[in-house]
């Protein structure tokens, strides 16, 4: 089995909670928890170049409306209290 790919976490109020792979698809799916009853911008940094960042629910079947930016492999995201987070990243080919 191949290692799980690092993912950065910058945020004070969000808690890194998964790191795997997509249940359909390629990419990488990370799960946060903001745990402080916080809201405000998370910050991921990928261990690869991401084209997109969807938002999906907790069974990675529906879109979650959230606002993301991508830039090269940096992710932001914005996040409401209590939220649990997934977040699928597609690399850049």
């Amino acid at each position: 089995m191949p290692p799980v790919p690092q993912v950065r976490h910058h945020g004070v109020g969000e808690l890194l909670g998964a790191v795997k792979a997509p249940e359909d698809g390629e990419g990488l799916v990370v799960r946060v928890f903001e745990a402080y009853n916080s809201s405000g911008v998370g910050t991921l940094k990928a261990p690869f170049r991401v084209a997109e960042a969807v938002s999906l629910d907790i069974l990675e079947e529906e879109v979650v409306p959230r606002q993301i930016e991508v830039n090269d492999n940096t992710v932001r995201f914005s996040y409401r209290p209590r939220e649990v987070i997934t977040l699928l990243l597609r690399p850049s080919r």
